[in-house]
């Protein structure tokens, strides 16, 4: 009994030890315009999948503070979490209003990993072109940091139809390169919001065929030939939400607008571990701090989700 209990205890030792030298990477996915109070009454056994298994919020927040509202613009949002950084600091604060891309001085998330490590496999899919990085975009300032970049352009395509393209190009990339953090960001949502309303049933149509999409990224993940020597820390969040009955975005200061769902899987990640009340800004800090250390994440508005 006692050689047992002596082998059993070496191959728990041995199992820590390889999880400790897995290769940490990072994968986020952009849900724009998701409430989650919407994905909560729609069929999402992935979304399901993740929450059971890792952590959640659906109180988290946008760029929105109890001081300071700022908008629900697209770009605003998506500047907060690619950066970890106040609105005020990146000068994000509009969408479509000539330039809205985060300034040079001001790292992404994927300049702040190219900085540490230029040898990391960085990747951007996007349906909305606003995330991309062509002339005024988001990441425009940041092009020369992401190795992999894909954005769906064919304007006589549905949003929902675009992200099935966008999410074939981020499946094949994942699992026929080294790619070490990507960012997907998915559409058909805010498109249903728009199209109809933020709590229409095309809005719930539109939830539950990001739900099928996600999955299937997640299966392209886990066919990775190097998968077993790696430990992905997933999370999902979105932009923005929508009021009941409105197809607009909505002032931000309206809960149904800055309440967005915040959903973080692997990595440190144990399941049902509590993470509060996140925001958007807590995204980059998160991902640096699980694949750089705790430190890089020094100076960001956020911090990690599992020191909450």
């Amino acid at each position: 009994m006692k050689r047992i209990i002596l082998v059993m205890a070496l191959l728990s030792a041995a199992c820590l030890a390889s999880s400790q030298h897995r290769v940490r990477r990072v994968l986020i996915i952009g849900v724009d315009g998701l409430r989650p109070d919407m994905m909560m009454q729609a069929n999402t056994p992935f979304f399901d999948s993740l929450m059971r298994t890792g952590a959640v919020s659906l109180r988290a927040t946008n760029a929105w503070t109890p001081e300071k509202a700022w908008n629900g613009h697209s770009a605003t949002n998506w500047g907060a979490l690619l950066t970890g950084l106040s609105p005020e600091t990146t000068d994000l604060t509009a969408n479509g209003d000539g330039v809205h891309s985060v300034d040079a001085g001001h790292h992404s998330l994927f300049g702040h990993l190219k900085k540490a490590d230029p040898s990391i496999v960085t990747g951007v899919f996007n349906t909305w072109g606003g995330i991309g990085m062509a002339k005024d975009t988001i990441l425009q300032a940041s092009g020369n940091l992401v190795d992999h970049h894909y954005h769906s352009t064919d304007g006589e395509m549905s949003s929902a139809d675009r992200d099935v393209l966008t999410v074939a190009a981020a499946s094949k990339v994942i699992k026929e390169t080294d790619l070490a953090a990507a960012f997907i960001h998915l559409s058909a949502c805010d498109a249903a919001g728009h199209g109809f309303n933020y709590d229409s049933p095309q809005y719930i149509q539109a939830v539950e065929h990001i739900d099928l999409l996600c999955s299937r990224l997640y299966r392209a993940l886990r066919s990775r030939k190097t998968f077993a020597q790696e430990d992905w820390l997933i999370m999902l969040s979105a932009d923005h939400g929508g009021p009941d009955g409105q197809s607009g975005h909505g002032d931000n200061t309206n809960p149904q607008v800055y309440t967005v769902p915040f959903i973080a899987h692997g990595g440190p990640i144990t399941a049902g571990l509590s993470i509060g009340k996140p925001s958007l800004y807590d995204m980059t800090p998160s991902a640096l701090a699980w694949v750089l250390g705790p430190e890089s994440a020094n100076g960001l508005a956020g911090r990690p989700v599992w020191k909450r």
